[in-house]
């Protein structure tokens, strides 16, 4: 039996988003999700993933390119993956909301280093998903459909 389309952009999006976790695990500078962690009370699991990224640094040393556009590019594939079905104008907010983090860090709106590369990384991810996963419109035939036959 072969998967349906959407179960495989489904899981096409989630292993996106799985992949794009690994750099957060190598990168010096620690995710500000692990502090919200230790603030939420779930202190032994961030202790666990931070043992578990000190072990992933040690063992594997990863580009700095790689370290900060992999999880961007897995962010914006996911996101047009899991919209692909959409009406063009959710694709658009969608778009926005793909390069609105690096545009807000541009404008000084988010902490971090805007960076024109990853624009150029979010923007081609966002379009790639949707160029494996949206399916063309249908363009009714008027010679089968009931809306082209002459009243």
């Amino acid at each position: 039996m072969r998967p349906s389309s959407k179960n495989l952009r489904n899981f096409a999006a989630i292993l996106a988003l799985a992949v794009g976790t690994v750099p957060y695990f190598l990168r010096a500078t620690e995710p500000a999700a692990l502090r919200w962690a230790d603030d939420a009370g779930l202190v032994r699991l961030a202790a666990l993933v931070r043992t578990s990224r000190h072990a992933a640094r040690t063992l594997v040393h990863a580009p700095a390119w790689l370290l900060g556009s992999l999880s961007d590019a897995a962010w914006a594939f996911a996101l047009g993956a899991f919209l692909s079905d959409a009406p063009p104008a959710v694709l658009t907010v969608g778009f926005a909301l793909a390069i609105g983090h690096e545009l807000g860090q541009g404008a000084g709106l988010f902490s971090g280093t805007f960076d024109p590369i990853d624009l150029v990384v979010l923007s081609i991810s966002y379009a790639a998903a949707l160029a494996a996963f949206r399916r063309p419109p249908r363009i009714p035939n008027p010679a089968t459909s009931s809306e082209g036959s002459p009243v």
